[in-house]
């Protein structure tokens, strides 16, 4: 982050505590003498912190169907944790809101997937009845959105610091499974 202000940067959603606890803690403490010493020792130049503001952020994954707003949804934690908890631009940021993604105008996710399941199979079998085909045109504007994004992700010029999943995730979020972006 020192040595490419404005770069990309992805990290987990699978709350990785102790690593959230340390950016905190070596920001919030940047001058102190524990902090410079760690710093040094690690070969860190500790003449400045890093400026958060101008990184991008990019959210790699979200639960769907799931309300953004839910605090087990990747977009809250992504936008308390890490937005707000370290100090990002929210407006450097590219989240994924699923609460409405791919949904016709006057439907609500509970009226498409009454039972908080997608079936990834209507991708490629027939459907069989009218809540079958809505469900499959959601599901394909969801893999386009996520192609998209993508596509995006690409035009940032790519993630340049990404931290991947540190230990187990809880699965029991969501009962659905879906494209890169989705999960």
């Amino acid at each position: 982050m020192l040595k490419n202000p404005g770069g990309v940067i992805s990290l987990p959603p699978e709350r990785p505590g102790a690593f959230i606890k340390w950016v905190t803690r070596i920001l919030s403490r940047w001058e102190t003498k524990e902090i410079q010493t760690l710093l040094e020792s690690s070969g860190i130049d500790r003449s400045r912190p890093p400026d958060m503001k101008s990184l991008s952020f990019v959210q790699i994954d979200e639960f769907y169907p799931m309300d953004s707003s839910q605090q087990n949804s990747f977009n809250w934690y992504v936008n308390e944790y890490y937005i707000r908890g370290f100090g990002l631009a929210p407006d450097r940021a590219l989240l994924i809101n699923a609460t409405s993604l791919g949904l016709p105008p006057d439907r609500t996710m509970q009226e498409i997937f009454p039972d908080n399941v997608v079936d990834l199979t209507l991708r490629v079998r027939q459907t069989r009845t009218d809540l079958e085909r809505q469900q499959k045109d959601v599901i394909n504007r969801v893999d386009e959105f996520c192609m998209e994004y993508e596509s995006r992700i690409r035009e940032l010029g790519g993630s340049g610091f990404s931290l991947g999943a540190l230990g187990l995730m809880d699965t029991s979020r969501s009962t659905s499974a879906g494209p890169a972006c989705i999960r």
